[in-house]
């Protein structure tokens, strides 16, 4: 069956050469950054409407094609360490690897992508949480082919087990506190802004966030300077806290443990506060996992 999104190089014929194009000339895993990057097109097969992705999630800024894109993104995932030619060797080397989790992957960001360019905040949320929930066991599995020793490999992989327990989510929570430990995502902080609600939702959403999402001890957290503009969390508590999130929303038991959407002027008021911080944090997540791979083949 055909995918639900066909993918569009904005680029200009023969100015992209294979891996780092698309479809026949592309690789699934690049493909997924060139998404996040803001460097896709996308034709929905079904309706025939098209989408173009210009905004990059990992840098946080609007990009336009160019002769560079390639380039840049490479530049922007692996830190200039690696030139592009040892990328298109990483990329010809792994075409085949794990290209079905790959290319599902691809088809949830598309969705994602697409529902946040239509501004269904719901529905973008959604497909995101879907991603969390796709990649929570596959890329720290991935991740451990860093290791030269398997032994490091098995002893990093228990070291994510921390209750007999806990679900697949949980485990990309231990995930990414053990990603945070080291370089330079262990001092950074992801912003969730409240700029785009009204003064009075704002103040209803901090509430609700502080009593029924901020109160767990295992999201570390700091305010604004207005405590009602927006939320700060540590790299290593995005997990908990887009988990408690979709708990306390998409449920509403009578105990009064679950947002009263009301208030906050509905759900997606809730959701377009989630989305994009969610997508840089899962961008540079899916960076740390491309740099662990790429070490294997280069």
């Amino acid at each position: 069956m055909a995918p639900t999104f066909r993918l569009n190089d904005p680029l200009l014929p023969g100015r992209v050469q294979r891996p780092f194009s698309v479809r026949n000339d592309g690789v699934p895993a690049f493909e997924c950054l060139r998404l996040l990057c803001g460097s896709m097109d996308v034709t929905h097969q079904d309706s025939g409407a098209k989408a173009k992705f210009r905004y990059c999630h990992l840098s946080q800024e609007t990009r336009r094609p160019s002769k560079r894109t390639i380039d840049s993104i490479v530049d922007l995932v692996f830190d200039g360490d690696l030139e592009t030619s040892d990328v298109k060797t990483y990329l010809n080397k792994a075409a085949t690897a794990n290209r079905a989790f790959w290319e599902e992957l691809r088809a949830e960001i598309s969705f994602c992508l697409y529902a946040r360019k239509k501004k269904s905040s719901v529905e973008a949320f959604l497909h995101l949480y879907r991603i969390l929930e796709l990649v929570s066991v596959a890329l720290p599995l991935i991740y451990t082919s860093k290791f030269s020793d398997f032994r490091q490999a098995v002893s990093f992989i228990k070291s994510l087990n921390k209750n007999d327990r806990d679900q697949d989510l949980a485990i990309l929570r231990y995930f990414s506190e053990e990603i945070a430990k080291s370089g330079e995502l262990s001092n950074l902080t992801i912003d969730y802004e409240f700029s785009e609600l009204g003064e009075q939702a704002r103040s209803h959403l901090r509430t609700q966030l502080d009593n029924l999402v901020l109160s767990d001890n295992k999201i570390s957290h700091s305010g604004f300077a207005n405590p009602n503009d927006g939320v700060s969390l540590e790299f290593k508590s995005v997990p908990s806290f887009m988990v408690s999130c979709r708990n306390r929303l998409f449920h509403n038991a009578l105990s009064g443990e679950n947002f009263k959407i009301d208030s906050i002027r509905g759900p997606g008021s809730l959701c377009s506060i989630l989305v994009d911080p969610g997508l840089y944090w899962f961008s540079l997540l899916l960076s740390e996992i491309l740099k662990a791979e790429a070490a294997r083949y280069v």
